[in-house]
């Protein structure tokens, strides 16, 4: 198969690799180098980075739903398939509809659970129980098309976004090498009949609920100690690493926590807190070596075991206790 491949993250790359493998790719579609740091350099997309080790031409599109001279680039590659996963940009249907065997999108989620941009993240902030990868042909509306095959984890209690990306990222590129080769087996021509040769599951016969994993807002990351524990502790993993809180008036990311604790720990805790003559959400409680930094929050504690002060590298359990002990009795906010 003649492929053009579209993705921009580090999720993508395991598929990318594993296509690379197994059929020949034309060029790669990546998003423009982007500015960051406090130097602003420009820095390469992962897809870029892996596109170049293999020698594959690369495009860029600022915007390919307005940039006809790049469409036509890609349609006059006359590649057979479009694949496509987490490219971050909308296509338009002219190249929908260019390549032979169709365009088809890898999707992390269990559709139509979490159409749109950050599946990951949001299946984790829900709590959800199980995530997957979805391998749908795409139309039009966003991730609206039918699924050819789909694998789903659970998501643990312990799992945080990394976690759960790397998992579907190996799910994502072995699904799509099985799914190519049922795509070829049915063969070119009237789409209606090729597609039903592929005994599609269309999302309009799903009972699931139709969510929108909406992009992440910078707000997002800022946590809100008024909440209950676990919806803290699922904010900490399903943003990792990103999240942060301010304690006097220094910004510390917090990347790690559990609420998995023991009754005896609970005991202590709750003494602990009764010895405060005025306890606020957010407000360290202490900081061990055996655990952690233990935090009341609005339900109870939650016990964060890795940390970061600005400047310093991340810090785990007895360097936690040399960095945090004198925050004792301080609040995040």
């Amino acid at each position: 198969m003649n492929i053009i491949f579209w993705g921009t993250p580090q999720y993508s790359v395991n598929s990318l690799e594993y296509v690379y493998k197994k059929h020949n790719i034309l060029s790669v579609v990546t998003q423009p180098d982007r500015r960051r740091g406090r130097g602003k350099n420009s820095n390469f997309s992962p897809i870029k980075i892996k596109s170049l080790e293999l020698g594959i031409p690369i495009i860029q599109p600022t915007n390919i739903k307005l940039e006809n001279d790049i469409q036509e680039q890609i349609i006059s590659l006359n590649a057979d398939l479009f694949v496509v996963v987490a490219f971050g940009q909308i296509l338009p249907t002219k190249i929908l509809n260019a390549p032979l065997y169709g365009c088809w999108n890898a999707h992390a989620s269990i559709l139509p659970r979490w159409r749109g941009a950050a599946p990951i993240q949001r299946s984790i902030l829900s709590g959800d129980k199980e995530t997957g990868v979805g391998i749908m042909y795409m139309e039009e509306g966003l991730d609206t098309g039918p699924v050819l095959l789909q694998k789903n984890i659970n998501i643990n209690p312990n799992d945080n976004s990394d976690i759960i990306g790397n998992k579907l990222s190996i799910i994502s590129a072995n699904l799509l090498l099985d799914s190519i080769e049922l795509i070829e087996s049915a063969g070119i021509g009237n789409k209606l009949k090729r597609l039903e040769k592929l005994n599609l599951n269309y999302q309009s016969n799903s009972n699931s609920e139709i969510t929108y994993a909406k992009m992440i807002s910078r707000e997002e990351y800022h946590l809100k100690w008024n909440n209950n524990s676990n919806i803290i502790h699922r904010h900490i993993m399903g943003l990792n690493p990103n999240t942060y809180s301010y304690c006097n008036n220094k910004r510390i990311k917090i990347l790690e926590t559990d609420i998995n604790l023991s009754n005896n720990l609970l005991k202590v805790y709750k003494n602990k807190i009764n010895s405060f003559t005025k306890l606020n959400n957010g407000q360290i409680i202490d900081v061990t070596s055996n655990e952690g930094i233990i935090v009341k929050t609005n339900d109870g504690i939650i016990v964060i075991k890795k940390a970061q002060l600005p400047g310093k590298n991340i810090s785990m359990k007895n360097i936690l206790k040399q960095q945090f002990e004198i925050y004792i009795g301080s609040t995040f906010l």
